[in-house]
């Protein structure tokens, strides 16, 4: 329970009518940190106590946000480091006193990389060799010796690995040679960059800093700089400024096109394909900028932030032929959030929609527009189509607006009791104010692991009131919800905005109508489907910092349905995957994640290695589903039904034997509903 008796929301209101002293505005470290944790102290739901074993869980996220990959730092480096271990909470110096040694510390190391980078360019790696390239499980630091050994073997890793994805089969010397030049120069021209900017090097390490801090109170506490805002914002809204094309580094370490959003400015440009390589860009902000040796988090800040509205950038088409294009920002659908709806036309007529995440538009809350309002008009034409049940996919669903969440369930329920939030101070039942429902047919709710937040509130909501059958495998395991402030030292009536700097803090927690909580256990299906991967160190139960809390007692009214025959549903469905073999190699399987792993580097063993490591299971699945999959076309989409993409995604959908299990449990339930 928050230590004051303010509430965050009479905080936000003061924020709209004070006075604020601009003129002491600080964004050092320790003013941030300190801020940090007086906000935590007074606004979050369950702050922890900031002692030593809360400093050193600090330092440990900290170090290891450092590292990377683990394998960064030398046990000698953190010896520098380790007297701040205790020292983070109580000191309100500490913070700023590591950063200066841990700055140091980066450079230097940073600078022993590029060193031995420099020398290993120039080194052919042999391929015949029986060595292995093995992962460090954490906090498994290596002397110098190993750690030379370590970025030797993960070199030659990148080398083999870039042949193997040439599709060669015996590479020659030169070959081997060339590639071993450019992943040098690739890796070392990136950071050369954070080398000659000292500047940028404390900057990263701080914003690291400020992010393990929040890290530590909860997982889901977090800082963000502006950008990391306007990301976060970009991520819950159907509209956002766009150039049209998704990116991503190859494995020559070039900007590689890999997607033009159909509709968009590089669409319409008819200059841009998918497989060209962005060289660099020049617009109002920059002078002009050289892709090959920047930052791809750079890279990303210039082509999604919102500071400009226009970008020159500099192209190579595949022909070779280098190009100069000027493409404009416009407000597009996100493409992430737009939602795919189809129907699978059987013995039973079933809708499939596919929610990526709960977000909401600009004008949500003046207009009522956003994946509610959405979905409700697409389950509106699937009823037109005559479907009889619905499977609502939430798999990698990570959140978003839990007040869509909340209106979205209403879609699928009558009046009556959704959730149970708490702020630890006072308790509040989330009803669905509007009687009636708009589908009321047998529906399937998908999930995984990553089905996170919102999707966790909606999928027990429906859970509980028997509106339908859950499916997959447990979710992540998140019911905290969190308010986003900017960081603000307060003293009195004297308080300072720290500018640029945000707090994402956890403020409260949803239960379920029942009182109960899914936080760390997730939703558990009514139906386990097997999982190719073990997904657990991936859940909330993972995380050290994750809040515990009991069962909440909120005496709430709610109007569950009739009991699902569940028990029958599943003996059904076990059947059916004992009978075929590709769900019989996940049923037996035992999955455990290893903390290590070793991967060959004699090139034969490591094209055995990917060969075998490449999925085999479910192969000629899209012949044995007894429907055909089409495209429904929404109104809201400008995609065209029968373009590239909507073939591709149809076909994704007809091979996967988890959609294809859900649907026969809704046969299975519309038959058992019929009897």
């Amino acid at each position: 329970m928050p230590a004051n008796s303010v509430s965050l929301k009479a905080l936000i209101v003061y924020l709209l009518i004070a006075t604020f002293s601009l003129k002491a505005q600080s964004d050092s470290l320790c003013i941030k940190s300190a801020v940090i944790l007086k906000m935590t102290e007074d606004y979050h739901f369950a702050a922890p106590p900031k002692d030593s074993t809360f400093s050193s869980l600090i330092y440990d996220k900290f170090i290891a946000k450092l590292s990377g990959g683990l394998a960064f730092f030398t046990q000698e480096d953190l010896s520098e480091l380790e007297s701040w271990r205790y020292k983070l909470v109580d000191d309100k110096q500490a913070p700023c006193d590591l950063k200066a040694k841990a700055v140091s510390v980066y450079s230097t190391r940073m600078q022993a990389l590029l060193d031995l980078l420099a020398a290993e360019s120039k080194r052919v790696p042999s391929i015949n060799e029986a060595t292995f390239y093995e992962s460090k499980s954490e906090g498994n630091y290596a002397n110098e010796s190993e750690w030379k050994q370590h970025w030797q073997s993960y070199l030659k890793l990148r080398v083999l690995w870039a042949v193997y994805e040439d599709s060669i089969a015996n590479p020659s010397t030169e070959v081997l040679k060339n590639w071993k030049y450019r992943v040098c120069q690739n890796i070392s021209c990136r950071i050369q960059n954070q080398v000659d900017n000292f500047e940028a090097i404390e900057t990263f390490v701080e914003e690291q800093y400020l992010r393990t801090l929040c890290n530590a109170i909860d997982p889901h506490t977090n800082y963000f700089n502006r950008f990391d805002m306007q990301s976060f914002e970009r991520s819950l809204s159907r509209n956002a400024l766009s150039y049209g094309f998704e990116i991503y580094r190859n494995q020559s370490g070039e900007i590689e096109i890999y997607k033009i959003i159909p509709g968009s400015p590089a669409w319409r440009s008819n200059q841009l394909n998918e497989g060209d390589i962005l060289l660099g860009a020049a617009n109002t902000a920059i002078e002009g900028e050289d892709f090959s040796c920047m930052p791809m988090a750079d890279i990303l800040k210039m082509v999604e932030g919102e500071d400009t509205i226009r970008t020159d950038f500099k192209v190579r088409k595949k022909s070779g032929e280098t190009i100069e294009i000027s493409l404009p920002k416009e407000k597009l659908a996100v493409e992430e959030n737009l939602i795919e709806t189809y129907i699978l036309e059987g013995d039973q007529k079933v809708g499939y929609i596919y929610l990526p995440s709960f977000y909401e538009s600009e004008e949500s809350y003046s207009s009522g527009r956003g994946c509610a309002v959405d979905v409700s008009n697409a389950l509106i034409r699937l009823k037109r189509e005559g479907v009889e049940a619905l499977i609502f996919d939430l798999r990698n669903n990570g959140g978003g607006a839990m007040y869509e969440a909340l209106r979205l369930a209403g879609i699928f329920v009558d009046y009556g009791a959704l959730s149970i939030y708490s702020n630890g101070a006072e308790v509040q039942t989330l009803k669905d104010m509007d009687r009636g429902y708009i589908f009321g047919k047998p529906m399937v709710v998908l999930v995984n692991s990553y089905s996170a937040s919102a999707s966790e509130l909606f999928a027990s909501a429906l859970q509980d009131r028997n509106r339908a059958v859950i499916v997959g495998s447990p979710t992540y395991g998140k019911s905290t919800a969190q308010n986003i402030v900017p960081l603000l030292s307060y003293h009195g009536r004297d308080t300072t905005v720290i500018p640029a700097s945000y707090m994402k803090l956890t403020t409260g927690a949803f239960f379920r109508v029942t009182g109960e909580t899914h936080q760390k256990e997730g939703v558990i299906p009514d139906i386990n489907l097997p999982n190719a991967v073990d997904f657990s160190d991936a859940r909330e139960s993972s995380e050290v910092s994750a809040l515990d809390f009991d069962a909440i007692k909120k005496k709430t009214y709610y109007f569950p349905a009739k009991a699902l025959p569940i028990e029958d549903l599943a003996a059904k469905s076990r059947t059916r995957l004992e009978q075929d073999s590709s769900w019989q190699v996940l049923l037996k399987q035992d999955l455990e994640l290893e903390e290590s792993y070793k991967i060959p580097l004699r090139y034969e063993d490591f094209k055995d290695y990917m060969a075998a490591d490449e999925q085999t299971l479910f192969a000629d699945h899209a012949s044995k589903i007894p429907y055909k999959v089409s495209s429904l076309k929404l109104m809201f989409s400008f995609q065209p039904e029968e373009d590239e993409q909507g073939a591709a995604s149809r076909k994704s959908i007809e091979r996967d034997p988890y959609i294809s299990e859900s649907y026969f449990i809704l046969k299975d339930l519309i038959q058992s509903n019929n009897k």
